[in-house]
């Protein structure tokens, strides 16, 4: 996803664009048994607020007896970075697309002269990535790579397999994974409860029953865990999560993960208020509403070449070890969507930062989205199917015997990610932008557009990117 900002746009938004430094009003000092999802809510504020004010914590290796920063005031581009992608970057202008380096010259790219001497860190990346900027930051810092950590989630589901094997026959084994279904089902209505609820109108949102949503599921979560009668509990739960290299987990960490989320639409609704970022979405409405005025009609047939012939030379992989239903593409000169002619399809290039963790997973999602804000004309449609291609990524990486941690922090995120491209003013400017892109190439004469600004938001490339359900047949 990306941000084209107008320079009516910066002018509204300027005093937000680059985000103040954050001041910490209190010190915690990290406990055994620990964790950054119970801190956090001990505290009262979300995991992403936690991380943004303790930009170095290691929620997978905490310390007992660090100090970290658990108050602070943040604006709205602590949450939401403003990301150029003309190409420029630095103070007063922005930051690049992730995976990009602010040279010091003031521009956005890759290779040492983009990334050695004078790189400016604040406003991009500063080392030279060999690979694809949507991997994880592990995978894309060169630390490792994508076939060791897909190999590292198949250690897992092995281990977790001979764990299970080795407690229970075939039957116990069944009954366990029903239970823990059952005991986990409240959570999960409870995440896509107090989303649906707020995703449309931020005037609505009441905390206190967003936590309520939350108690509720870990009532239900206790009532199974504590049943004698079934053979789900937390002792054989977390002998499984430990032998598996996951670690354990208590009563009340599931409730604290739906808690965080809450804590978030809270933090969003506040800064989004503060900062008066509706305004500036208000202006960007208008925009759109022109443009829609200028080009209605302007769509013609086209005759002067066959789009369906660049086709054949997209180049197709696929997604988390070649997963056949999770298409990614490559760069192509032949597709408008990864050409440099303007438009654009960069994964999850907005740097919104409740997408850290989750960036390689979503990757597809935040591809189809971005090709959906070419093609489609409702912006609403694309949001939602966003969400629903998260969801979907969550399921396939991710389930609630083998990696249940990662599920719920998976899905918590998705609902929140939704939550800020449905209101945020990045995800406006990038709708408008997108838009007017493709009014502006559409059916123009080939003599004077490239074959890939020709054939933009064809069949072809609306079926390979925007569809929700992530199938592809390639092209014949």
């Amino acid at each position: 996803m990306k941000s084209f900002i107008s320079i009516q746009i910066v002018l509204l938004i300027i005093q937000f664009c680059i985000a103040s430094k954050i001041v910490c009003e209190k010190k915690y000092k990290i406990k055994k048994d620990d964790y950054c999802y119970g801190i956090a809510t001990k505290h009262e504020i979300s995991i992403s607020k936690l991380k943004i004010i303790n930009p170095k914590i290691n929620c997978d290796d905490l310390k007992v007896g660090d100090n970290i920063c658990v108050k602070a005031k943040l604006n709205y581009h602590h949450y939401v970075d403003k990301i150029n992608v003309n190409g420029k970057c630095g103070d007063g202008i922005g930051r690049c697309p992730k995976g990009e380096c602010c040279s010091k010259e003031g521009y956005c790219g890759v290779g040492k002269e983009y990334c050695d001497n004078g790189c400016q860190s604040e406003f991009g990346e500063c080392s030279n990535p060999k690979i694809s900027s949507h991997k994880r930051s592990e995978i894309s810092s060169g630390e490792t790579n994508e076939e060791d950590y897909y190999g590292k989630m198949a250690d897992i589901e092995k281990l977790v397999d001979f764990t299970m094997s080795s407690l229970f026959s075939k039957e116990e084994a069944e009954e366990f994974k029903k239970f823990a279904e059952e005991a986990f089902k409240g959570f999960e209505n409870a995440l896509a409860q107090n989303h649906t609820v707020n995703e449309y109108d931020l005037d609505t949102f009441n905390i206190n029953e967003c936590q309520a949503n939350c108690n509720n599921a870990l009532n239900q979560f206790e009532n199974v865990v504590n049943d004698s009668s079934n053979n789900f509990n937390l002792k054989t739960f977390n002998y499984i999560l430990i032998s598996s290299d996951q670690g354990s987990v208590d009563e009340n960490y599931f409730a604290n993960v739906c808690r965080s989320q809450c804590y978030f639409i809270e933090e969003f609704i506040t800064a989004f208020k503060n900062d008066n970022i509706m305004s500036t979405v208000n202006h960007i409405q208008n925009e759109i509403n022109e443009l829609d005025e200028v080009f209605k009609g302007v769509l013609t047939k086209r005759n002067t070449f066959d789009c369906s012939t660049r086709a054949k030379t997209v180049t197709v992989d696929h997604f988390a070890s070649n997963d056949p239903d999770i298409p990614v593409y490559k760069q192509s000169q032949d597709s408008i969507f990864l050409c440099k002619s303007g438009g654009r399809i960069d994964g999850c290039s907005a740097q919104y930062k409740i997408l850290d963790d989750f960036m390689y997973y979503f990757t597809p999602a935040c591809n189809g989205h971005d090709a959906c804000y070419h093609c489609n004309g409702d912006k609403t449609q694309c949001d939602d199917q966003f969400k629903n291609n998260m969801i979907n990524l969550c399921e396939k990486n991710h389930s609630i015997i083998s990696r249940p941690k990662s599920l719920f922090s998976c899905k918590s995120v998705a609902y929140v990610a939704h939550l800020v491209v449905k209101h945020a003013d990045f995800a406006w400017d990038g709708w408008r932008s997108d838009r007017a892109f493709t009014n502006n190439n559409f059916n123009k004469n080939l003599d004077q557009n490239t074959i890939s600004d020709y054939c933009v938001c064809d069949a072809f490339d609306q079926g390979h990117f925007v569809s929700k359900l992530y199938s592809f047949t390639p092209y014949e």
